[in-house]
């Protein structure tokens, strides 16, 4: 494949040492300032913290494809072609990225050296489906497309690989049929968690161990997970319901799992199935992320344990306007701060909500200084 790579950088003082290529900058004074604001607010990842800010193109609007790197208190943007036309997930072990594009049928992309060889991998299997699912846990990759087989004699497994990406393995959920439609796929020291949608809902597994999954004892959420976060042994969920979304809490490492409540009316949750969706696990806690699309709030929670009503859980609230048709793509966290991205106006806008506080406040950041291109954020991954 051909390959070409821009790696131009553009120099902000010596706190900061390089920052990076291709802005199409104005080199007016408020121009500067935006662009100095929003590298002062991506320097709250820091503490030894990298990650890997994945764009889609998706509009097709002919210009290059691109990911962002923040690491050691500098961004940069990678430029490529040759890989996919589209990133919608992606995931990092031990320096290698895969990334699924949403697209093509059955198909992992694979850059181990930041996107400047990629290498497409059409894993083999009796279906044929694109992978909508992607999770790290332990030493290994799992995926999962539209359907996960629950039974040994179940065409739809899910497949798993190491940092090579070089082989595939078939791991199976366990379930009460044949197969299941998988809402999300989660990790917590190192145990595997899929959320399926037939009762009672969750499946889970040690990460080295697949074949050993088991089911939840008792699940009163009142459906599957559409999205899941895992630490600490415990569990914490979103799921949909008539009329509002609600959250679900394992203290058992998956065993048992309880509803604890509502969100607030009219506010809406993007699922795995759509996107990364906006749910994340730190030190602090768990933090997830709804937007009431009226009025362009996007409103964020802080549970301490997870075992908390949403109800009586801290939150707060940002204006995320002037845009239109705003869904939350994706969040990380790393020690008191939260990053959380979004997308707007048909996916041709994009950007990050940064909260130096834990998650319990955020403010906007303008990457239209750092980010000239269509297209929107899909996922914030830390590079392990």
């Amino acid at each position: 494949m051909g390959i070409w790579r821009k790696a131009n950088r553009l120099a902000l003082g010596t706190m900061f040492g390089t920052l990076f290529s291709c802005l199409q900058l104005d080199p007016g004074v408020q121009d500067r300032e935006n662009l100095a604001q929003a590298v002062n607010l991506l320097t709250a990842l820091n503490g030894g913290s990298q990650y890997y800010i994945f764009m889609s193109n998706k509009l097709n609007d002919g210009q290059a494809r691109s990911f962002l790197k923040y690491s050691n208190g500098a961004l940069s943007r990678i430029d490529y072609s040759g890989g996919p036309d589209n990133i919608w997930k992606a995931r990092v072990l031990d320096g290698t990225i895969f990334a699924l594009d949403n697209s093509t049928n059955d198909t992992v992309w694979i850059t181990k050296d930041e996107g400047t060889t990629w290498t497409q991998v059409d894993v083999p299997g009796l279906t044929t489906d694109v992978f909508l699912h992607m999770e790290v846990c332990g030493s290994r990759l799992y995926l999962a497309k539209s359907l996960l087989a629950t039974d040994p004699s179940a065409y739809t497994p899910g497949y798993y690989t190491d940092a090579s990406g070089s082989s595939y393995s078939e791991w199976r959920a366990s379930g009460v049929s044949l197969e299941s439609i998988p809402g999300d796929l989660a990790c917590g020291n190192d145990r595997l968690y899929a959320s399926l949608d037939m009762t009672p809902f969750l499946s889970f597994a040690p990460a080295a161990a697949p074949e050993s999954s088991t089911s939840a004892t008792s699940n009163t959420a009142p459906r599957e997970f559409s999205a899941m976060a895992a630490r600490s042994g415990t569990l914490l969920g979103i799921h949909y319901g008539d009329p509002f979304y609600g959250a679900g809490y394992s203290s058992d490492a998956g065993a048992n799992v309880v509803a604890t409540g509502n969100f607030d009316a009219g506010y809406t949750f993007l699922s795995s199935t759509e996107s990364e969706g906006a749910l994340t696990a730190s030190d602090a806690g768990y933090h997830v992320g709804l937007v009431y699309q009226t009025t362009a709030t996007c409103k964020f929670y802080r549970f301490s344990t997870g075992a908390e009503s949403p109800a009586a859980t801290a939150s707060n609230t940002v204006d995320c306007g002037p845009y239109t048709d705003v869904e939350l793509t994706s969040m990380a966290a790393s020690g008191s701060t939260v990053a959380a991205a979004y997308r707007a106006n048909g996916g041709s806008s994009t950007g990050i909500l940064i909260s130096s506080d834990g998650g319990l406040s955020f403010e906007k950041l303008d990457v239209s200084s750092v980010w000239s291109d269509q297209g929107y954020i899909t996922s914030i991954q830390p590079i392990r």
